[in-house]
């Protein structure tokens, strides 16, 4: 009886329902947030996807667009309005970049583009666009710049201490190139004496003479 009354129901539903609620499901599972913003009143319409790319709990109602940029990261809410503000009907949002901030200070980063439309008397009433969580593909971008980034450190590390002779030579390219790859203010390379009693720094950089004495 049931499995009769489910086949008739599935017959009966539109079939340009049954395509939205697939395309709904479809956007959600694959992370793709669709909205369409009211220039006028400042609302949001949006799917469940939208709001979990943003951190919130999902609702049906539209949201107020203060909500949404409220979450943007601070360095990117003014680019985002600059990019946003020339929007019309004949010239599309150009596609941005930016980040998600959540209240556990959690990023995510987003790639955004809209459409204005217009309204009977020709002006842009309301934008519509997708929101694309890009999250893995910045961290593997990121990740492949400082492996690239440690590489090259490494072979100008290697070509240095190349060319070292000396013990002091050696501490000297060390202290150096230590320092400028952790971004500190001063460094040292230190040995111990033949007896064991004191530790004598062999070269330092960025500390003061009060400092660089054997202790």
């Amino acid at each position: 009886m049931l499995e009769s009354f489910s086949s008739v129901a599935s017959i009966a539903e539109p079939p340009s329902l049954r395509s939205e609620h697939l395309l709904a499901t479809t956007l959600d599972g694959v992370r793709i947030g669709v909205w369409e913003i009211d220039l006028a009143t400042r609302l949001v319409q949006h799917n469940a996807a939208l709001d979990h790319l943003f951190g919130f709990t999902p609702q049906a109602a539209p949201r107020p667009a203060e909500e949404y940029l409220a979450r943007i990261h601070p360095e990117d809410v003014v680019r985002l309005s600059e990019a946003v503000g020339p929007t019309s009907a004949t010239q599309p949002m150009s596609t941005f970049e930016g980040r998600v901030q959540w209240p556990d200070g959690a990023l995510r980063w987003f790639t955004l583009r809209g459409q204005g439309v217009q309204g009977d008397d020709g002006v842009v009433q309301r934008v519509i666009g997708v929101f694309i969580d890009i999250t893995n593909r910045k961290q593997a971008e990121l990740a492949g710049q400082q492996a690239l980034t440690r590489f090259r450190r490494l072979q100008m590390a290697t070509a240095a201490l190349s060319g070292a002779v000396t013990v002091n030579d050696v501490a000297a390219e060390i202290v150096h190139q230590g320092v400028k790859a952790l971004g500190a203010s001063a460094g040292s390379v230190t040995r111990l004496t033949a007896d064991g009693a004191l530790l004598e720094i062999v070269r330092a950089w960025g500390y003061g003479s009060e400092v660089v004495r054997p202790w």
